[in-house]
């Protein structure tokens, strides 16, 4: 099953990228800093924004793995809980974001997590998977931020962290999927330069949804 980005301001992903999601579905080349890129380096993004305080994106260590199950199950829950029969979700949640799960994904060497903090509490994280018959291509599992800071450019963070990981990977072609009705998201999604490719289903429990996959040639995107 593919992941769902969460409207997180932005995304679902199946497990929805960002529940900005999730996007849901999840984000851009981007700084928190007024006017330009953050601080970055191998292990860290540190960005602030005017009105907030500063957060820090870093590699997810498994010491991370309890605090994003809790996230990460919050942040789905409140997105689709609405939505979706409280069993379905119930189901979906103890699967998809049990500490386990979280810590396999952490360690997962064709996976890269990465966490957002603001003195220490998580605001954001996303996942990426390499495929491991092409190691070209890379599926953005996951991007989810706290609904505080929707619209802050974390999001834009986060995401631009993720294409600079392709680029190390040397990731050709890096897919989402993304609620269909979530325009907010798509929207996003086409200004950082994915274009719609498809489509896909999305089952939570008995509920069955329609994703739009979305496509970025990494690539192209570096050459600019």
């Amino acid at each position: 099953m593919a992941a769902r980005l969460l409207p997180a301001g932005l995304l679902r992903r199946r497990p929805r990228p960002f529940p900005l999601p999730a996007l849901q579905g999840r984000q851009p080349p981007y700084a928190a800093l007024v006017g330009g890129i953050g601080k970055h380096d191998s292990n860290a993004c540190f960005g602030r924004h005017p009105l907030t305080a500063s957060f820090e994106i870093s590699r997810a260590t498994e010491a991370d793995a309890a605090a994003l199950a809790d996230f990460a199950a919050r942040l789905f829950r409140s997105t689709y809980s609405a939505d979706t029969a409280a069993a379905d979700l119930d189901a979906y949640i103890d699967n998809a974001f049990s500490m386990e799960r979280q810590a396999a994904e952490i360690t997962d060497p064709s996976a890269a997590v990465f966490v957002v903090k603001a003195a220490g509490v998580m605001i954001g994280y996303a996942h990426l998977d390499v495929d491991r018959a092409d190691q070209h291509n890379a599926l953005l599992s996951r991007i989810y931020i706290d609904a505080d800071w929707r619209g802050k450019g974390l999001a834009r963070d986060l995401l631009e962290t993720i294409i600079d990981e392709c680029g190390k990977r040397r990731v050709a072609r890096l897919e989402l999927t993304v609620f269909e009705n979530n325009a907010r998201a798509i929207a996003f999604y086409g200004k950082v330069g994915f274009v719609v490719t498809g489509s896909t289903t999305f089952t939570v429990g008995d509920d069955v949804q329609r994703d739009l996959v979305m496509t970025l040639d990494v690539t192209a995107r570096s050459d600019r």
